[in-house]
């Protein structure tokens, strides 16, 4: 495989790329900010993007003037087209090792929100045995939505009081 760097004006975006990617491009272009352009985008031999068409946005968002690419000039068309779909299909069929990530999360001093990444999605379970840690020193935007479930309304109401004692405009809602 060879990366060559390649000027930005001499990349083409797919003019019928599927993907709508604008809602990524933020965190993309942050992640090349902190980690550096990590993979190249692929592009076909007329230099029109096969993959990394989010990338390419992001580095345009950076002013970037160049970006590493790896050509695809040994595929046909139908395979390019094929490999367009199936690489951003593929990553929706992953999913999470919950548990791993609960162990890992905890050990890594990042602020993934910078990168407009939130794992709250994600239903990370807390152990009924385990003590809770309280979060301290969390920066907390000025107007935000939390949404809590409690296993009872004991816990319900413990958790509203502390965050109202704190200063927080709550509201309970009950499904």
């Amino acid at each position: 495989m060879k990366i060559e760097n390649l000027k930005l004006s001499e990349i083409k975006p797919y003019e019928k790329n599927p993907r709508r990617n604008d809602a990524a491009v933020n965190g993309v272009a942050e992640s090349i900010r902190q980690f550096g352009f990590r993979q190249p985008l692929v592009i076909d031999a007329n230099g029109v993007i096969v993959v990394g068409h989010t990338r390419y946005k992001a580095a345009k968002k950076l002013g970037l003037k160049t970006v590493p690419c790896v050509r695809a000039d040994d595929l046909d068309e139908t395979k390019i087209a094929a490999y367009r779909l199936a690489d951003n299909k593929l990553n929706e069929i992953a999913d999470w090792d919950v548990e791993l990530l609960e162990e890992i999360l905890p050990e890594i001093d990042f602020d993934f929100a910078s990168l407009d990444i939130d794992f709250s999605d994600l239903e990370l379970s807390e152990s009924d045995d385990a003590p809770r840690e309280k979060a301290t020193n969390v920066n907390i935007p000025e107007n935000f939505q939390l949404i809590v479930t409690c296993q009872t309304e004991e816990e319900q109401k413990e958790l509203f009081d502390e965050l109202l004692a704190k200063g927080f405009d709550c509201k309970v809602f009950v499904f």
